[in-house]
């Protein structure tokens, strides 16, 4: 059984959300898959999920891939021991908006035990061009065939 989880801040109402849970139902149809939602702030769903959701806490225990959607939850998987193949799907250049330490965004960004999954091609250019590090692959919202050629492989 592959076992995939995401970890986000908070499940609410947002394009994110929307488009991970509606994969992530798709993969619960499919008995090979185990998919789970860890989550820092609880929230109601945009539409409702079929896998389970839990809080970050319970992290520790999980072995199998784990995909990250902030840099702080990446940050969160990174300081955490377990048995797991560590993603961060950047959806959004979060530093873009807000501001953020260079220092702290380019030290989660560029460390090694962390793959790199973009949004889109001129996504991938900028995380290059902010850290130098490439993207290892391009998963258009939450692509499910996508996303399983880049962390299963």
């Amino acid at each position: 059984m592959k076992k995939i989880a995401a970890i986000l801040d908070t499940l609410s109402a947002s394009q994110n959300s929307f488009y991970l849970i509606k994969g992530f139902n798709k993969l619960q149809d499919d008995n090979q898959y185990s998919p789970v939602c860890f989550y820092t702030n609880l929230s109601a769903t945009p539409v409702k999920t079929h896998f389970a959701c839990m809080n970050v806490s319970y992290y520790s225990h999980f072995d199998g891939v784990t995909i990250a959607t902030t840099i702080d939850t990446a940050n969160t998987v990174l300081k955490t021991n377990n048995n797991s193949k560590k993603f961060l799907y950047l959806w959004d250049m979060e530093w873009l908006r807000t501001p953020m330490d260079f220092n702290y965004v380019n030290s989660v960004l560029s460390d090694p035990e962390l793959s790199i999954i973009s949004r889109s091609n001129s996504h991938s250019d900028l995380i290059k061009n902010y850290c130098n590090k490439d993207a290892a692959g391009v998963v258009q919202d939450w692509n499910m065939s996508q996303l399983e050629d880049i962390v299963w492989t």
